[in-house]
This record gives structure tokens, sequence and C-alpha cells, in this order.
């Protein structure tokens, strides 16, 4: 049985834990709310134009995003395709509906075993 002292350590324990996951939320949540408003300040002092191409540029390179964040195999292929053919239209869509393509799932191999003859060239397979 446990005493009361230790009990009451496991609860302080699962309270701190508790709180270094809830400060860990609010670091990560208040970096990216001070990115989202330095972001907004520069668009601001350059009248609109950084976010503007930031969001053009995020547009543009979207086939690849979806490649990278899916992990599809042929990611390289797609950044080189949005790349060089993106800037046209069809260019793009092809890229953007071979990133949301599912890649192929490699075959399972499997063990074949011998077959079961009194053929005496198996046996040393057997063993």
């Amino acid at each position: 049985m446990s005493s009361p002292k230790q009990k009451a350590k496991a609860m302080t324990d699962q309270t701190t834990a508790a709180e270094n996951i809830r400060q860990q939320h609010n670091l990560k949540l208040l970096t990216t709310m001070g990115g989202i408003a330095a972001l907004f300040a520069l668009a601001v002092a350059t009248n609109g134009a950084v976010l503007f191409l930031l969001i053009i540029g995020a547009l543009y390179f979207l086939p690849t995003i979806c490649a990278r964040n899916n992990g599809h195999h042929n990611e390289g292929a797609i950044l080189v395709l949005n790349l060089l053919l993106g800037w046209t239209l069809v260019g793009w869509v092809v890229a953007m509906v071979w990133a949301c393509m599912k890649s192929p799932v490699a075959p399972q191999t499997t063990a074949v075993d011998p077959p079961k003859t009194a053929d005496p060239r198996w046996q040393d397979l057997r063993a």
C-alpha cells in the first residue's frame, strides 16, 4: 500500500506534468501568434506587398507542400514539375493531382517454403 505522502507526491508529479504540457502549448501558441503578428506588421509596412507575395508563393507551391505533408514517394519529381511547369495552369493542375494521389503500397514479400517432397535435393533447404 502506498502512504498518503506517496499519493500526494504522485498527485503533485501529475499536476506538474500537466502544467508543463500547458506551458509548452502556450509557448507554441505565442510563437505562432508572434509570427503572424510580425507578418502582419511587415504587410502593413509594405502596403501588403510582402503578404501578397507570400500567399501567391504558397499557392504556387501548394502541390509540393501537399506532396511533402503526405509523404509522397515522388515528392522530388512533383517539386520539379511544379517549379518548371507550375506557371502554366495545366502543369500546376497535373502536379496537384499527382501530389494528391496515394503512394502505391509495396507488395509484401513472404518466404516460400520448399515443396514437401521426398526429393533429396530439398533436404538441405528444409533444415
